[in-house]
């Protein structure tokens, strides 16, 4: 847990789901998807009961800012478990005051002490501000493999 006099970025519990469910939706609409809130709220409680993710808030007062999302992996090569940093938002009202980052130091300081190998991320590749935050922190563009999507559900 990260606590300044402005804000505390904690670990997301169940009864965080209410306040996470218009984030999360804001965040797929960044993407262009639509959003049904009972459909989130089931998907968000099941990652946090199953405890298949880990989501980390931000909160200005009473009030849920931002989050991110991380799932476990496993690489076959370095024999080691990573995660990938999947979704990452800050309401816009609150952005460019560090929260983004300090969101995600949590989520790297919770990865490291898990014993990950790493974390790993995609973005678009026109989302520039993401990109340079990335990059202010340390984090590097993979160049020596390419990702590729096959969709199984279109």
């Amino acid at each position: 847990m990260v606590i300044s006099k402005d804000f505390i970025v904690r670990s997301a519990i169940l009864a965080d789901v209410p306040e996470l469910v218009p984030l999360f939706a804001a965040y797929r609409t960044f993407y262009q998807l639509t959003s049904d809130a009972a459909q989130l709220k089931a998907y968000l409680s099941a990652r946090l009961s199953a405890e298949d993710s880990q989501i980390f808030v931000v909160q200005v007062g009473e009030q849920l800012v931002g989050f991110t999302q991380l799932y476990p992996a496993w690489c076959s090569l370095a024999l080691e478990r990573y995660y990938t940093l999947y979704d990452l938002y800050v309401t816009e009202s609150y952005r460019r005051r560090g929260l983004a980052a300090r969101l995600m130091a949590a989520a790297t300081d919770w990865a490291g002490q898990q014993g990950a190998d790493r974390l790993e991320l995609a973005t678009g590749v026109d989302n520039r501000d993401a990109q340079a935050l990335y990059r202010a922190m340390g984090w590097q563009r993979d160049c020596a493999f390419l990702h590729f999507s096959l969709p199984l559900n279109s």
